[in-house]
């Protein structure tokens, strides 16, 4: 199952998600603008972030990646100007362009 488009855009009194371990999928711009979030906490069972995923998450200070997470789209975190520690597993294949830009 995948968290849907834009589902949480510019959600600004957002501050904190747990995604499930039914969602594998963080699609397109879930998160877009939620300049408040301070904290993610994925399940396991996730796997891709798709593009600009985190983008303007202005507030978002860490993550940490599942072990069996294979995929970063573009933008995914840019602009993400708090974010100072991020951990990548083996397991990633593909880091999309602009990911961690104007981090």
């Amino acid at each position: 199952m995948m968290l849907g488009n834009c589902v949480f855009c510019d959600c600004k009194s957002l501050t904190k998600i747990t995604i499930p371990s039914s969602i594998h999928q963080i699609s397109a711009k879930s998160f877009y603008g939620c300049s408040s979030l301070t904290q993610v906490e994925l399940a396991k069972e996730t796997f891709s972030f798709s593009e600009s995923a985190f983008e303007g998450c202005t507030s978002l200070k860490k993550i940490s990646i599942p072990s069996r997470f294979i995929e970063i789209g573009d933008r995914a975190f840019y602009g993400c100007s708090s974010l100072t520690q991020i951990s990548l597993p083996p397991t990633v294949l593909s880091v999309g362009k602009d990911s961690f830009k104007s981090c």
